[in-house]
């Protein structure tokens, strides 16, 4: 189950030179990829919006109409991007702001057992750990919501939050995500001993 349309993937920072030219600071496009017997990595591909030849521009939804790339280059991490109609620097600074939306489909299939980040946000995260006799009668628990997660320096994170309002942290390792369910809309894990 795609839950999404349209994926903002970068927000314009305004206008580049007197070329015509927008900066765009592209989002990171983040993919967790769950390997066997081993913690689960995260990989950032190249933005879609270097490939992608037609954008929508909103601020916290696409509109309708569709803004033509004329060109497109990589400065550093930023993106310069030249948009058909927009001429001056003055027609580009109104756009600041404003975020770049292509439609889902336009990303690239991350794989098997790959994941984007944006598809794990919402997902129910589900408790399927027995208990200290091996009994699996009370599982599955519902433990919240995935609301976002965040990369450290040895495994990303999954930021839950409880039916309480409480946050729970939980490492996106192996040895916690036990399944990833996309149509169901949920996700499996297994609590370690002090989670």
């Amino acid at each position: 189950m795609t839950q999404f349309r349209w994926v903002p993937l970068g927000r314009i920072k305004g206008a580049f030179g007197v070329q015509g030219e927008v900066k765009v600071i592209p989002y990171q496009l983040t993919i967790a990829r769950i390997l066997p017997d081993e913690i689960l990595e995260a990989e950032s591909p190249v933005s879609p919006l270097l490939e992608k030849s037609v954008w929508r521009l909103g601020r916290e939804a696409p509109l309708p109409q569709e803004v033509n790339v004329l060109s497109r280059r990589l400065q550093g991490k930023a993106i310069l991007a030249r948009l058909q109609g927009l001429e001056n620097r003055e027609q580009i600074q109104t756009l600041a702001g404003m975020q770049i939306w292509i439609p889902w489909e336009a990303l690239p299939d991350p794989g098997v057992n790959r994941f984007y980040w944006i598809q794990l946000i919402g997902l129910r995260v589900l408790d399927v750990t027995e208990d200290e006799t091996g009994s699996k009668e009370a599982c599955p628990k519902e433990l919240g919501v995935v609301e976002t997660l965040f990369a450290t320096g040895s495994n990303d994170v999954l930021v839950v939050r409880e039916k309480s309002g409480e946050e729970r942290l939980l490492p996106f390792i192996r040895d916690t995500i036990v399944r990833v369910d996309l149509d169901a809309g949920e996700m499996d894990i297994r609590l370690m001993f002090g989670l």
